[in-house]
């Protein structure tokens, strides 16, 4: 949504810059989550669990003990933490493992982005295609607004697909500003 909005506003000349943040792939790391993938027709991020060994004392033994095997390649970023990270170190979860998982999963979300920037900037018949039908719904509708006469009532004429996407019970209410 944020680059749809990106992408609308210097459809009309606005030298706006959208930006985020976002610690997902650092606070996945505390809970041994590896990104595996991201479903962009479900905006879902996909993942595997490394072992802990207060949970799993068996299964850190066999990692503990096995060779020095790299982890799962999902990213050409893997490439580099090749030979540098081991199943050792998840076992022992130190520092060189806890980097490389950080590492990993920025470089998947950062895939993620580059992949929707794509979809965004590329035609609107992939585009439609890719995403789920009301998420596109959304884009559209976040482009109309921003190209409008009208925002508010490109905005009440999507405001029920707003409150079924939000899953909110109240009725949201326009607020008027004076800043442009």
């Amino acid at each position: 949504m944020l680059i749809q909005l990106q992408k609308s506003l210097e459809d009309i000349g606005s030298n706006i810059v959208v930006t985020t943040d976002s610690s997902s792939p650092d606070r996945a790391v505390v809970f041994g989550t590896y990104y595996t993938r991201f479903s962009i027709k479900k905006a879902t991020f996909e993942s595997i669990n490394f072992p802990s060994e207060k949970h799993q004392p068996d299964i850190i033994e066999w990692f503990r003990e096995t060779p020095n095997q790299d982890w799962p390649r999902m990213t050409a970023f893997d490439d580099v933490l090749k030979g540098l990270v081991s199943w050792k170190d998840v076992a022992d979860w130190n520092t060189q493992c806890t980097m490389g998982m950080r590492l990993h999963n920025f470089y998947v979300f950062k895939d993620a982005i580059r992949n929707v920037t794509e979809l965004i900037y590329g035609h609107d018949y992939i585009l439609k295609q890719a995403v789920d039908s009301e998420v596109y719904k959304v884009l559209r509708s976040i482009d109309d607004m921003v190209k409008s006469e009208d925002p508010s009532r490109v905005f009440e004429s999507y405001k029920q697909l707003y409150m079924k996407m939000s899953n909110t019970k109240k009725t949201p209410t326009n607020l008027t500003h004076d800043f442009f």
